[in-house]
């Protein structure tokens, strides 16, 4: 029912602003999609995976996640909160994000992407440590030849090649297969701090939207005040929106790269992240009111 109310909240909010909402999301969307059409092309032609690995995380940094911000901040002046209850959608705002604390923005961001980025290698350790584990015992004839079988899974995968490695590891590397048995279900028991850290940390751009002065320690104090005890009503919130996550995927599947996957995304866009805006509000006025009754 909790959803339900957000969701409705959210279209009342977006009435009379969606198609301005909706061209925040194209003005987010183009640089986004131009820089992608750059970086596959660049992948293509230098075939440099770290290369443009690079130049993706640069422009997701510098460029992506102040879109995203200046886009928060955008629905929540849509929804009168910071232009005295005035009701009305400035598309500029989408760009404040450049204007507004840039660097702060910057660091804040990209704090959270380096606290996300540990949890997810320690989420990963068990298996880099089993993986260095096999490298470590390749000068073992039955392990140099199980990695070369690998090595030719990786250049063309067949079902008939994937029985021959897996029969020949489970008679002559038996031990390997228990290693890396032990090593996913360490990884699957670390995948939950991981997922209760990345939901901890989810209010931080609507934080900062809402106040670009925030310094980067109090809006991580901030995010985990709101998200406290209410980290699952915010996962079914998103369940909620599976339906049109999936058809935006599928439209990425069928198109990729293409405008009209960006063009779909922007369509929906505007009604899920207001309704994670309103979701916010909510949040803090309980903080708010959580705070007095203590005091």
């Amino acid at each position: 029912m909790f959803d339900l109310y957000l969701k409705k909240l959210a279209k009342e909010k977006l009435k009379g602003v969606y198609r301005g909402a909706f061209l925040g999301q194209l003005v987010c969307y183009i640089p986004v999609y131009l820089m992608s059409l750059l970086i596959t092309i660049l992948a293509m032609k230098t075939n440099n995976v770290i290369l443009t690995l690079a130049i993706s995380l640069i422009a997701e940094i510098f460029v992506f996640d102040i879109f995203t911000v200046g886009y928060v901040r955008s629905l929540i002046e849509a929804d009168g909160r910071l232009k005295n209850d005035e009701k009305r959608y400035d598309i500029n705002t989408v760009l404040s994000g450049f204007s507004k604390n840039y660097i702060g923005t910057v660091k804040t961001m990209f704090i959270r992407r380096l606290y996300l980025f540990g949890w997810g290698i320690l989420m990963l350790l068990p298996m880099i440590v089993a993986v260095g584990a096999v490298a470590f015992l390749s000068y073992r004839p039955e392990v140099s030849k199980l990695i070369n079988y690998f090595m030719q899974i990786t250049q063309s995968t067949t079902v008939d090649m994937m029985l021959n490695t897996y029969n020949y590891m489970a008679q002559n590397c038996e031990y390997i297969i228990y290693l890396f048995g032990a090593a996913s279900v360490l990884s699957l028991v670390l995948t939950v701090p991981y997922i209760r850290k990345s939901y901890l940390y989810k209010m931080i751009p609507m934080i900062i939207a809402e106040n670009p002065d925030t310094e980067t320690e109090d809006a991580f104090c901030k995010t985990k005040e709101i998200m406290n005890g209410c980290r699952l009503k915010y996962f079914c919130l998103e369940l909620s929106f599976i339906g049109i996550m999936l058809l935006v995927e599928v439209v990425g599947m069928l198109v990729p790269q293409s405008p009209l996957m960006y063009i779909a995304m922007a369509l929906a866009y505007p009604y899920i992240i207001m309704t994670f805006v309103q979701f916010y509000f909510s949040r803090t006025k309980t903080a708010e009111q959580d705070n007095e009754s203590d005091e």
